[in-house]
């Protein structure tokens, strides 16, 4: 059977999925665009910021188009809306000079269902309008995420040329806060404690041997056009969508790109119950001077966890009585017999097993094991800790030197 081409692959979706298909953009796209950038942007300042910030990349030799989002509840308040009525007249300004190898379009989502309205659904309206695109040219191309108060290095769109070749399905950018332009000292140590506790957590999880270990940063997400598709698009949560999304795709091999860099806003922000935003307005409301993160003893436990992970075709393997614990609240064995029963061989129940313990599922180990075994401890042992079982010598090591180490782990990976 023929592969399908990427204007049936949109419209089995547009028949499949919730596809808002009322904000699209009325141009017809370039046949020669291989990248869509989608930045959702609500009551946003300064997204010009952003927008020259790609304009100041090194030109690529493809065609580029970036998509921004505006977009608020029906309901929004006064200052919302005047805000992005106000972004909206700025970028409609800007945009009316000539950007080369780069198209800039804005999708005026204000009128969104208020249950609905929040960044989840503003990815989601880009993203599908993209696969419309992408669908409308015929051909199979990559979709970016990225956030309207975010930066990029300079070589970041030659990155998204140079590593986002057609098997790449999926992936992550490295990202980076630039915490040395924070003037007030503690947002500057709140932010440092929080991309530190990020790092440790996810290279935390690669120790324990979890293969989906990456990252799962909204403005930093990269997925294939028909992945997308086949993975049922965005979904639509007020948060953590980014956490979600990025775990539907883990599965379909993705890449780190290793040389570009994001830098993600480091602001407190109540946008969301959750993320970089809240956690800055809790450090500086809470005035903490120790962060503290998981204990790295459920990691060492969770190790005995997944080096037995070929085992459950045949039987129950011997854990520490903590992980069993776990799994008899996650009923984790009823669950095994069902993949079993319904798995035509080993490749196949590893498979389905394989998609069974994403993150969500370990997440809820991690919290399992925290809440009735391993108590939080400080950021700063446990992450020692870490580097030393890694080999890597952090006596001496403040704050700010263990973040350098763990930058260079994610980036070496």
């Amino acid at each position: 059977m023929a592969e399908a081409t990427s204007a049936q692959i949109f419209k089995r979706y547009r028949k499949r999925f919730n596809y808002f298909g009322e904000y699209q953009i009325e141009e017809t796209p370039d046949k020669d665009v291989k990248y869509r950038i989608v930045i959702p942007c609500f009551n946003e300042p300064n997204l010009t910021a952003t927008l020259k910030s790609l304009l100041q990349c090194e030109v690529p030799s493809v065609k580029i188009e970036v998509i921004v989002v505006l977009n608020q509840s029906s309901d929004a308040n006064e200052a919302i809306t005047s805000q992005n009525l106000k972004t909206l007249e700025e970028f409609s300004v800007w945009n009316k000079r000539d950007h080369s190898a780069i198209e800039f379009f804005i999708i005026k989502a204000l009128d969104l269902p208020p249950k609905k309205a929040g960044v989840g659904l503003a990815r989601k309206i880009g993203m599908d309008e993209s696969l419309r695109r992408f669908g409308e040219q015929d051909k199979i191309g990559h979709i970016i995420c990225l956030d309207a108060d975010c930066l990029v290095s300079p070589n970041y769109l030659k990155s998204i040329e140079k590593y986002l070749t057609l098997d790449v399905r999926g992936g992550h950018f490295y990202f980076e806060h630039e915490f040395l332009n924070i003037e007030n000292q503690q947002l500057r140590e709140g932010i440092v404690n929080y991309e530190l506790h990020l790092r440790y957590y996810a290279q935390a999880l690669k120790y324990a041997g979890f293969s989906k270990w990456h990252h799962t940063v909204g403005s930093c997400m990269i997925v294939r056009s028909d992945i997308y598709a086949k993975q049922g698009g965005m979904n639509q949560r007020k948060a953590g969508e980014d956490f979600y999304f990025m775990h539907k795709i883990l599965g379909v091999d993705c890449i780190n790109v290793p040389e570009a860099i994001v830098y993600p806003s480091a602001r407190i922000s109540d946008r969301v119950p959750f993320g970089t935003g809240k956690a800055q307005g809790e450090w500086l409301t809470n005035k903490n001077t120790t962060r503290l993160t998981y204990a790295f003893e459920s990691f060492v436990l969770m190790k005995n966890f997944f080096d037995e992970f070929y085992q459950w075709s045949r039987t129950k393997p011997k854990l520490p009585k903590e992980i069993e614990e776990f799994l008899e609240h996650q009923k984790f064995m009823d669950s095994v017999a069902g993949l079993r029963k319904n798995s035509s061989s080993f490749k196949s129940f590893y498979q389905n097993l394989y998609q069974y313990i994403d993150g969500f599922f370990v997440l809820k180990m991690v919290h399992f094991l925290r809440d009735q075994f391993f108590p939080e401890k400080p950021l700063e042992t446990q992450a020692r800790l870490l580097l030393n079982k890694l080999n890597i010598e952090s006596e001496g090591m403040n704050t700010v030197d263990l973040l350098m180490a763990y930058r260079k782990l994610d980036r070496d990976d």
